[in-house]
């Protein structure tokens, strides 16, 4: 069947506000220090703030990647999950957006869902923490 229930549309709004939160992330940054708090908040809240939202998800898989590599220890493995669980959304994505049919119940695509869920969360916590800054 093909999905256009209130559940898929959540879970791939979900998959647009990752895009919002995030779009736009390479770069200039990639090459700073691991793990280092203090660049790590100052290039989140740069990305958070941008008005630069387009739709290319292999930039923002990029971006994500450069978060995590400034990422501190305790976040680090969320942005991994955020990133994993976002390329099974994005491959749903692209099904949906092509009019191909898939099970919206589907595990992978549920699993996913609730991975992007938790590691936001965790992500979202940590920041508001420890940079001061809320989503």
């Amino acid at each position: 069947m093909i999905a256009h229930s209130p559940r898929t549309a959540l879970l791939f709004g979900a998959l647009a506000v990752a895009s919002i939160s995030f779009t736009a992330c390479g770069g200039s940054n990639s090459g700073s220090a691991t793990g280092d708090p203090e660049a790590f908040c100052a290039m989140y809240e740069e990305f958070d703030n941008t008005d630069d939202f387009g739709e290319d998800e292999t930039e923002l898989v990029k971006g994500l990647e450069d978060l995590r590599g400034l990422a501190p220890a305790e976040i680090k493995d969320d942005f991994s999950s955020a990133i994993d669980a976002f390329k099974v959304i994005s491959e749903f994505n692209e099904k949906f957006e092509a009019g191909e049919e898939f099970d919206e119940d589907d595990s992978a695509l549920v699993a996913a869902g609730d991975e992007l869920d938790q590691a936001g969360e965790a992500i979202e916590d940590y920041v508001a923490e420890n940079c001061g800054l809320e989503s």
